[in-house]
């Protein structure tokens, strides 16, 4: 099963110890390649010639690193397609926010052992894994009228946690270098999240950026 698939894991250092990735590396005959976290923000993932997915480790302490990692991962055309995210709890940011990223699965925490190979593998066949009440949530938003009224469709939640925390900077009038020292990432990264973030406002510079966070924050 999985037999010529790489799969690449982030996380923290002690990741190997995760009983989601001791799975996978004793149940499947892929390749499994574990990553450090600020390895990859600030190397990238090497080049693969075979098909990959890429899972990363978005337990609640990780979650602002893990967005990075997608973000960072979404605009390098030479990494993988296949992206999902594991130690997902309900009600997390990333499970909120799922229906704007462009990835193939979540696991949660206590996914049921068996589960994970069987998820991968419809990743891989093209499948979504999502939870279905993710799934129901996104195809509600596509029916005419419908309206959400939770508060995180408000216009001060369209932002993710470290997008906010970088247009919030942005306002100082502080430069990418000078934001990505402040949060610790490269500035590639930086400028990965403010294009994100003008794609969501529909704007095109740091000033109409700043003019939009004004009246809705």
């Amino acid at each position: 099963m999985l037999s010529g698939v790489n799969i690449n894991i982030i996380g923290p250092d002690d990741l190997s110890a995760s009983p989601f990735v001791s799975f996978l590396e004793e149940h499947t005959q892929a390749q499994c390649h574990i990553f450090n976290t600020r390895h990859i923000l600030e190397n990238g993932l090497p080049r693969q010639s075979v098909p990959s997915i890429t899972l990363v480790d978005g337990q609640n302490n990780q979650q602002h690193q893990a967005l990075d990692i997608y973000y960072l991962t979404r605009n390098r055309s030479e990494l993988s397609d296949l992206f999902a995210f594991f130690n997902i709890t309900s009600g997390s940011e990333i499970e909120q926010i799922v229906g704007d990223l462009d990835i193939h699965g979540l696991f949660y925490t206590d996914i049921v052992p068996e589960h994970i190979s069987r998820g991968i593998d419809a990743i891989l066949n093209g499948e979504l894994w999502l939870p279905r009440k993710v799934l129901s949530e996104q195809l509600l938003k596509t029916k005419p009228g419908y309206a959400n009224t939770s508060d995180y469709n408000q216009n001060h939640d369209v932002l993710t946690h470290r997008e906010m925390e970088i247009l919030n900077l942005i306002a100082t009038g502080a430069k990418n270098s000078d934001i990505a020292r402040s949060l610790s990432l490269s500035v590639h990264t930086i400028k990965t999240h403010i294009y994100h973030i003008y794609k969501k406002l529909d704007v095109s510079n740091r000033m109409q950026a700043v003019n939009w966070a004004s009246r809705n924050l």
